[in-house]
């Protein structure tokens, strides 16, 4: 499990590690699950915030008060190394909300 942080203009403003390690429970709600043969499940393993069947949670994340201008936002999700042929990638959506 690694860190996954978001910057505004250069400083961090929220870091989380996304590990979920109760993917198990939910074999019953998602049968048709890779099964190995000694008994275990591939939703049994524990994953980065998510489990097979489940809904992923969005995390809200509070930027404070902007002053009008312009103003970057990072965001940093530290990449495995690449093992054999399969390599490490993620897909990320976000949405910026703002209100006056």
């Amino acid at each position: 499990p690694k860190a996954n942080s978001i910057f505004l203009d250069g400083k961090m403003t929220y870091s989380f590690v996304p590990w979920r390690t109760d993917c198990g429970s939910y074999r019953l709600y998602n049968p048709a699950s890779g099964n190995f043969p000694d008994g275990l499940s591939s939703s049994d393993l524990s994953r980065s915030n998510w489990c097979p069947g489940t809904v992923t949670n969005p995390n809200f994340i509070q930027l404070g008060d902007l002053k009008a201008g312009k103003h970057t936002i990072q965001v940093k999700i530290p990449q495995g190394a690449t093992e054999g042929t399969s390599f490490s990638s993620w897909n990320v959506s976000g949405v910026l909300l703002g209100s006056q």
